[in-house]
């Protein structure tokens, strides 16, 4: 039988990459999970029984429900897009990405705190600074692609092998 022959494996992670894992942990506990039990918490006020995934129009209370469970839906849409630019973003300029997903993650919160209201229903998500995740994601998409070619990346501080 052959000798094993050694893998020398290198991953190079740039240094602040660190902040974009933070900040895909953050949208996905503090905004998923937020909407979800909001979602939960109006199941139980407005009498919605499961597996009804929305309030039928007939219901006395469709409209505030329904707004609910559509800013968690939104985010179940919209995270996983977050997560593979941040991420992505991240190995070419991890600073700029992960300031432009903390502001994604700070727009977010207050899209789905607009959206959720009972008060202003679905024209709440454009209410405050919400519209800034679309901004934050535009820098995500475009800037590593805009600068990656004519700059270097930052630095590696991790090597695995």
């Amino acid at each position: 039988m052959p000798a094993a022959v050694p893998l020398d494996l290198a991953v190079l992670l740039p240094r602040g990459f660190g902040l974009c894992v933070m900040n895909v942990l953050l949208v996905h506990f503090a905004v998923d999970y937020w909407a979800a039990a909001l979602v939960m918490q109006a199941r139980a006020k407005y009498n919605v029984k499961y597996p009804a995934l929305y309030a039928d129009a007939s219901h006395e209370h469709a409209a505030a429900f329904n707004g609910v469970q559509r800013a968690h839906q939104n985010c179940l849409e919209k995270t996983p897009y977050f997560f593979v630019l941040q991420l992505l973003a991240g190995l070419v300029h991890p600073y700029t990405a992960a300031a432009a997903g903390f502001v994604w993650f700070v727009a977010r919160l207050q899209y789905v705190r607009g959206y959720a209201s009972t008060t202003s229903g679905p024209a709440g998500r454009n209410a405050g600074i919400a519209p800034l995740y679309a901004l934050a994601q535009i820098v995500l998409v475009s800037y590593p692609a805009c600068r990656g070619a004519s700059s270097r990346p930052s630095r590696a501080v991790a090597r695995w092998g």
